[in-house]
């Protein structure tokens, strides 16, 4: 079950960063960030649940990690300089 919600929360933040992106909301980036933390928080508790997954989570948490990071960050400097 763990799983299921920690796969949901991690898609729901990629696009939620992608339509913030492609939207310029302001508002879907707490979304974003909340799918993240939610993300993370999960992926911890699969850890800590089944340990010998943790090879291959911290492989794909880097690279989920790196991917919402960038549109988190890209999509702020959008709407940075949108406001100007």
């Amino acid at each position: 079950m763990i799983l299921m919600l920690h796969i949901v929360f991690g898609l729901a933040t990629l696009v939620a960063g992608l339509a913030a992106l492609a939207l310029r909301k302001r508002g879907l980036i707490k979304y974003q960030a909340a799918g993240f933390a939610g993300t993370l928080l999960s992926g911890v508790a699969l850890v800590i649940i089944e340990p010998n997954t943790l090879t291959h989570l911290c492989a794909s948490g880097a690279m989920f990690t790196i991917v919402a990071l960038a549109l988190y960050f890209k999509t702020q400097e959008v709407l940075a300089t949108q406001r100007v």
